[in-house]
């Protein structure tokens, strides 16, 4: 990027929403010029003005200079002339949202917090003004149920809104959405107000293809069997089941239920295929009748590719863990192969027909060992994506040699086939240089590679998003806000990764509940447990990883066997270190009855259910989970007063979430700017995780256990994310060292 000296006028720290210094101002140039497409800036005498050399992009520094072509000015005076604009438009929203805000009432639901109040103050100021949203809280604050309420009281004040969209990233999060729904409705605060669930066909099972299995198969689970002969009936009350259900046709064989019942098979395998089931039909025609309508970040996303015409454009959008979004949104314009699923799938498929070796699934299998292993020989300097080039030509026939393998007729019904193919073609395309960006991208132990292609580049796809939305959109989430160098909180970061228009985005202070961080008990390793406990980087050797992942599992052990109430969530970062853990703790003694642990099979609604189970039982019960969990759950006991809930009240990282979002657009952004983005992401994904236990004020005896050494440690080129992770544990009021294994 071009280097200017330019003349800096004076900012104040409330008009600072940037990470650093050249954030700012290219943030107040930004704005300035899109003043100036209305209106001719005041010229500012820059004379006695401090000066600083600042990095510029390319495209910004090329409309500065057009700028002073425009004014008749020369770089250096158009630079604060158009940085004055900005400060007086950015200080002039100000004062306008703050004046919105006042005539703003408190939200009429009983037991607002402060907090909770103004959030919902902040949801409705922005979207009376049909502007954007950037509204940050902490968990356990009522984000929720504020937003519901906004929602509910945008569509009863504004007669011409068609329809108002609420989206979350997993159906963890968007059932928790629709039961504040459910509690405003018993307090008839949504009466006259349509509200609908949007859903996706793998909610539901296909009973023909279920039978079918059992029949052939031989496997007689019996609570399946028994199901199966009921007609499959709903089983287990869930949020989005009664949504569903509010729909004229009757629900069942639902794969929530199926999920909790089966021992063996996986549900995922049953799903319905095609979009002409009576259920799903009925389900999204009720929504589409909606004023408010439910769905999830994937089906916003995929709603837009199709220009709205699965249920209409939204006239407000209100996006939870927005954090995610655009990651979601990057999954509908990319394809992913793994290819050890891919291999899994047709070796499941040659062992139910029986084939030998030499037939072609047995070839196909074996083709696909063979691709493994060449593309596990890639070196990706010591990251865990590479771009396919035209150096990888080596690669090109391997995928080639697959490829051909993989067209056999007989084949075409195996699951992931379809799907490889395409995604083969575009990785040989783009070795030979005449495609788009293909990537290979690895597990961090390397075990599992996949093909990555697709769209990098979503900048305008979510412009056009949020233009869209004529009548506004809030963005929330407990973590949209950064830690700077200096401690101070920015959202400059999420602002670019979103696209969020400038002229249109409100930014309030993020709403910091402080008992979040007043109440737990952080435990934080000594020097030695720091060495033991950090995860190897690098390139590593499995013994190492075997090795971190027996030690890991040596302190959990002795932190629950010093435990003596309530339960206990356990975070990684894969379901395979989930698996090592939870044999781990098996042979340490822990007894096996106790574990929960997620799995690809096991997804987290299904195991948050089997926790609660065990705990109401008596039981002190352990979840060890991944993915959704750092942000989807809410372990909370509403039998019980808050200061009684013991359900959740010892949280355990494992280890921090280091690049797990290997989306095409991160990898992107990581080409661009090297680990700043992998940092980025970590530190909002562990301001997640530390968020999940602390959900009110009333609780008590709460432990969060860091169990992963690297932030005291020696990680070349991860220092500033090593400063950011002391930063936000710095926030926690009782903290306390622990040795290895604890004490």
């Amino acid at each position: 990027m071009p280097t200017a000296t330019v003349p800096l006028i004076s900012v104040p720290d409330t008009q600072t929403t940037a990470t650093n210094i050249t954030d700012t101002y290219r943030h107040l140039v930004a704005v300035g010029l899109h003043v100036k497409t209305t209106q001719q800036p005041a010229v500012v005498d820059i004379t006695g003005l401090p000066r600083k050399s600042l990095y510029l992009s390319p495209a910004q520094h090329t409309k500065i200079e057009q700028a002073a072509q425009d004014l008749h000015l020369s770089f250096q005076q158009t630079f604060a002339t158009l940085c004055a604009a900005g400060l007086a438009e950015t200080s002039a929203r100000h004062d306008a949202f703050d004046s919105a805000f006042a005539l703003t009432s408190p939200p009429p639901f009983s037991g607002a917090s402060p907090e909770q109040a103004l959030f919902y103050r902040n949801c409705l100021t922005s979207l009376r003004q049909k502007r954007i949203g950037m509204l940050e809280g902490s968990t356990g604050v009522g984000k929720s149920r504020a937003m519901i309420m906004a929602a509910l009281t945008m569509a009863k004040e504004r007669s011409e809104l068609q329809k108002i969209v609420i989206t979350a990233p997993t159906l963890a999060v968007l059932g928790h959405l629709w039961s504040e729904l459910e509690r405003l409705t018993s307090e008839g605060l949504a009466d006259e107000v349509q509200a609908g669930f949007f859903p996706g066909s793998q909610e539901f099972i296909d009973p023909g293809k279920l039978q079918e299995y059992l029949d052939q198969s031989g496997d007689k689970d019996p609570a399946v069997q028994l199901w199966m002969g009921q007609g499959g009936p709903l089983m287990h009350d869930a949020a989005l089941i009664r949504a569903m259900s509010r729909a004229p046709t009757k629900m069942h064989h639902m794969t929530h239920d199926l999920k909790a019942l089966a021992t063996n098979l996986n549900p995922q395998d049953f799903v319905i295929e095609d979009d002409e089931d009576e259920r799903l039909l009925e389900s999204r025609e009720y929504a589409r009748k909606s004023r408010i309508l439910f769905c999830t970040h994937t089906m916003l996303g995929l709603a837009f590719q199709r220009k709205w015409e699965l249920f209409g454009q939204p006239d407000i959008l209100i996006v939870d863990e927005g954090h995610l979004f655009e990651q979601s949104i990057s999954s509908v314009y990319s394809n992913t192969l793994s290819l050890r699923m891919l291999r899994f799938h047709l070796y499941r498929s040659q062992k139910k027909a029986g084939l030998g070796k030499g037939s072609a699934i047995g070839k196909a299998v074996a083709g696909v060992s063979q691709c493994i292993q060449q593309v596990s020989s890639v070196d990706t300097n010591d990251g865990q994506s590479v771009r396919l080039t035209k150096e990888q030509a080596d690669l090109g026939k391997v995928f080639s040699d697959l490829d051909a393998l993989l067209s056999k007729k007989a084949l075409s019904v195996v699951k992931d086939v379809k799907k490889a193919r395409p995604i083969l073609e575009d990785a040989m395309t783009a070795i030979e240089g005449k495609t788009g960006a293909v990537y290979l991208s690895f597990s961090p132990d390397r075990r599992f590679p996949s093909i990555l292609s697709g769209r990098e580049d979503l900048g305008g796809i979510l412009g056009r998003i949020w233009k869209d939305m004529t009548h506004g959109a809030i963005i929330a989430s407990a973590t949209l806000y950064l830690p700077d160098r200096f401690g101070q909180m920015k959202c400059d970061y999420l602002k670019g990764v979103l696209a969020l228009p400038l002229s249109r985005l409100d930014t309030p202070p993020p709403i910091v509940a402080p008992w979040v961080r007043s109440i737990p008990h952080l435990h934080i390793p000594d020097d030695k447990a720091a060495f033991l406990l950090s995860r190897p980087t690098g390139k590593t050797e499995q013994a190492d990883v075997n090795l971190w992942l027996y030690n890991l599992s040596l302190s959990t052990a002795a932190i629950l066997r010093k435990k003596k109430h309530g339960g206990t969530v356990i975070l990684s970062v894969a379901f395979s270190h989930a698996a090592t853990i939870g044999q781990h703790l098996v042979e340490l003694g822990i007894p096996a009855e106790r574990i929960v642990i997620q799995s690809g099979k096991n997804r987290f609604a299904s195991a948050e259910q089997q926790y609660r189970a065990l705990y109401a039982k008596g039981i002190q019960p352990i979840l060890i989970a991944a993915g959704a969990a750092w942000t989807g759950i809410d372990l909370t006991d509403k039998t019980v007063t808050h200061d009684k809930d013991r359900l959740l009240s010892t949280l355990i990282l494992s280890c921090a979430p280091v690049g797990l979002n290997r989306s095409l657009s991160m990898l992107k952004r990581i080409a661009k700017t090297n680990v700043r983005p992998i940092i980025n992401e970590s530190l909002m994904m562990l301001r997640q995780g530390l968020g999940r236990v602390v959900r009110h004020p009333d609780m008590r005896k709460i432990d969060i256990w860091v169990l992963d050494g690297r932030p005291w440690g020696i990680w070349p080129r991860m220092e500033s994310w090593q400063n950011g992770v002391k930063c936000i544990l710095e926030g926690y009021q009782k903290r306390k060292t622990f040795s290895f294994p604890p004490d």
